[in-house]
């Protein structure tokens, strides 16, 4: 028993050096992810000096409306984008690209404005009553703006511009963490001033974006006709997408509405501050395999059409390899870290550390997602990932009103690891269904 699974394992491990190179490429991005990450951490303590947890929960809240807003805006047509992009020649990549850009600034241009305008109905029914109109006219440009942000950024990993992103992402977090020390230390302006750093920092990006646009010397090319023609197909299977995006935010982030509703502004600071270690975790798990994993096994996917089988089997093996070495990295790595977290954290936020531990589990089940969703969009059932995250969603929120009244913020976190787990089933069911379809 014993020699078989070692003969098991090492088999595996022969298999897997033909990844090698991706692997490379999954731990130079996950590295740039830590680093510019870091960067933002290291302020974190500052911050929390500055600011109350009553104010750092009315961020949370505001950061929790932008992805709302950015989900509803972008009508799901960057998450369309791996889709259509390996299918297409250089400059027909960049027609695409430009007719995406065009379609989302007509659309979301007009609802940003009247979204700037009606913020007293906003800030009744979103914020209750806590935000003011500064904070919320960022809140709604940052939306807005996040959009050329991150298409830049997807671009840059399909391309494997693994050093030119890391170094653009460090640019943007030294500029952010310099507006916000400037806003916040100087002058004043309390929870807005993160608002204002991150404005500024996704300004810098733009910026960069159209440098290296330029750089590049394709033709531009505006044609409204065929970005018309060609929206129709783009946005057919980018609208499922929008759901997907609204019921994440629900599953991340609609425990803190609940905790305001419920409790108060301070156990929702607190709680946000406890999520931000399984967010961070999740963000480098995200942007990593985006950029090496996804791509390769996509671009493979298309070039192996009659052997997608096999090609998943393998795809499977590495996950739950992975998700296993995740677990006992990230067990490890917080019990070693944890009497650190003491005297980093300031000690009106010591009670989040308890937290921590407990929903770093749901970035286990996190990455599986991403493993078994290649196949899917290999498939483009943008359906299915549109509406998979009905069911954790749905069940955070009722596990939420069901576990906060009688746990407090125990509840949150328990409901969080639940709703997580439930997740990676579903997928993992719809995976193995399209699998034995191929088979047969």
């Amino acid at each position: 028993m014993r020699f078989t699974l070692f003969s098991k394992t090492v088999r595996t491990l022969h298999e897997l050096k033909k990844y090698r190179a991706i692997f490379g490429q999954f731990i130079m991005f996950a590295c740039g992810a830590i680093l510019t990450r870091g960067i933002t951490v290291i302020f974190a303590p500052i911050a929390m000096q500055l600011l109350s947890p009553s104010e750092y929960g009315l961020i949370s809240l505001a950061n929790t409306f932008i992805q709302l807003c950015g989900s509803i805006l972008g009508l799901g047509l960057r998450q369309a984008v791996p889709m259509f992009y390996f299918q297409y020649d250089r400059q027909e990549r960049y027609n695409f690209i430009i007719d995406i850009i065009l379609a989302y600034s007509m659309l979301a241009i007009p609802i940003t404005v009247m979204g700037i305008y009606f913020w007293p109905t906003i800030n009744h029914f979103v914020f209750f009553n806590n935000a003011s109109c500064l904070l919320i006219s960022l809140s709604l440009l940052i939306a807005f703006t996040y959009f050329f942000v991150e298409l830049l950024y997807q671009l840059l990993r399909f391309g494997h511009r693994a050093l030119k992103l890391t170094l653009l992402q460090i640019g943007v977090a030294i500029t952010m963490v310099a507006c916000n020390l400037f806003f916040l230390c100087i002058m004043h302006l309390g929870a807005c001033s993160l608002l204002l750093g991150q404005a500024f920092g996704m300004t810098v990006t733009c910026v960069a974006g159209l440098y290296i646009a330029h750089q590049h010397r394709n033709v531009i090319s505006v044609d409204i006709k065929r970005m018309r023609t060609r929206m129709h197909s783009y946005i057919w299977y980018g609208l499922p997408f929008i759901p997907s995006m609204l019921l994440n935010m629900l599953l991340s982030g609609g425990d803190r509405w609940v905790l305001a509703y419920l409790k108060q502004m301070h156990d929702v600071g607190i709680y946000a501050v406890a999520n931000t270690l399984a967010q961070l975790v999740n963000m480098i798990i995200l942007y990593a395999m985006l950029g090496s994993y996804v791509p390769y096994m996509l671009k493979r996917m298309q070039e192996n059409k009659n052997d997608i089988k096999n090609i998943e089997q393998e795809n499977k093996k590495i996950m739950w390899l992975s998700m296993g070495i995740v677990f006992v990295l990230l067990i490890a790595g917080f019990t070693c870290t944890k009497s650190i977290l003491h005297y980093i954290i300031p000690a009106k936020f010591h009670e989040a550390i308890n937290h921590m531990g407990l929903l770093l589990i749901g970035s286990i089940f996190y990455l599986g997602t991403h493993f078994l969703n290649c196949l899917i969009l290999h498939h483009k059932k943008s359906a299915f990932l549109g509406a998979v995250l009905l069911v954790p969603a749905l069940l955070n929120i009722a596990l939420n009103f069901a576990f906060v009244p009688f746990l407090n913020i125990y509840g949150c976190v328990i409901a969080t690891i639940i709703s997580y787990i439930i997740y990676f089933l579903i997928t993992l069911f719809y995976n193995k269904r399209l699998t034995d379809t191929q088979s047969n």
